[in-house]
């Protein structure tokens, strides 16, 4: 799922509006305020939605769309995910947890498998962070931002004009995804690192309505434009992700079954 990309995350900053009356609020205020809301928060359950379309000239094209449901803890870091998800005419159902530093994931015709991500970052950065995006948007150009407000909530939009954003996410993506943290050959590495020199963002909006009594996020929807280099050939992919925020803070723990526990293999065993 994630392609911090994911890959990828969700918050922004200033831009005060000439002309405002002194009772309302400007962008800057009420991104502080979110930034403020959402660092008090420990615990959130989400739904959210994702659409890929893939392209390879040449080759393949194909669309992948995945629906998940998930709740998400902070301290202690814990996590849980059901999936549906349908691409190149196939459906998978997944599921996943993340407790005590083990990430169990369902694979289907496998079962149940473990991995301890303790020493991995690559499986500790394998959920979504439902604010992910939000701390970026606090270092972009405030010009680019526009916001509303309307029906108990703040609307605000950001549009990538100038590419700030695109190159945020770029360098999360190349710190999360370089060759470190895979343990390869240097020829290995140096062939990743130039993949990932060619990762490129492009048309990039990004939105999040705000609650304007407790300053904490109800939906956000980015979308994205992303292209690199593989196998000598361009892949493009159009990637969107929504997010709807259910609850706050309305859990203290998250249990992984006795069965999924019992039946679990470690992942290496089937490699």
């Amino acid at each position: 799922m994630k392609f911090k990309l994911i890959l990828l995350l969700l918050m922004l900053v200033i831009f005060v509006g000439s002309g405002c009356e002194e009772d309302e609020l400007t962008i800057a205020e009420v991104i502080e305020g979110a930034i403020q809301a959402v660092d008090g928060i420990n615990a959130t359950a989400f739904e959210m939605e994702m659409i890929q379309d893939f392209n390879m000239e040449g080759m393949y094209s194909f669309t992948t769309t995945a629906r998940a449901t998930g709740r998400a803890m902070e301290d202690p870091m814990m996590a849980e995910y059901q999936v549906e998800m349908e691409t190149a005419g196939m459906r998978f159902d997944m599921k996943m947890y993340l407790a005590d530093n083990l990430l169990y994931i369902e694979i289907p015709e496998f079962g149940w498998v473990w991995e301890d991500i303790t020493e991995e970052v690559m499986f500790a950065e394998s959920y979504e962070d439902p604010f992910e995006f939000i701390d970026l948007l606090e270092n972009v150009n405030p010009e680019n931002v526009s916001m509303e407000a309307d029906d108990g909530y703040y609307s605000l939009v950001y549009e990538d004009a100038t590419g700030e954003l695109a190159t945020l996410l770029k360098e999360r993506a190349e710190a999360q995804l370089g060759a470190e943290m895979f343990g390869l050959s240097e020829a290995e590495e140096a062939e990743i690192e130039n993949i990932l020199s060619e990762l490129e963002f492009s048309e990039l909006i990004y939105k999040v309505k705000i609650d304007t009594q407790s300053f904490l996020p109800a939906e956000s929807e980015i979308a994205y434009n992303l292209s690199m280099e593989m196998m000598g050939e361009v892949l493009d992919m159009r990637q969107e992700i929504n997010i709807t925020y259910v609850e706050f803070d309305t859990f203290e723990s998250i249990e992984v079954p006795d069965e999924v526990i019992n039946e679990a293999i470690p992942l290496s065993e089937l490699f």
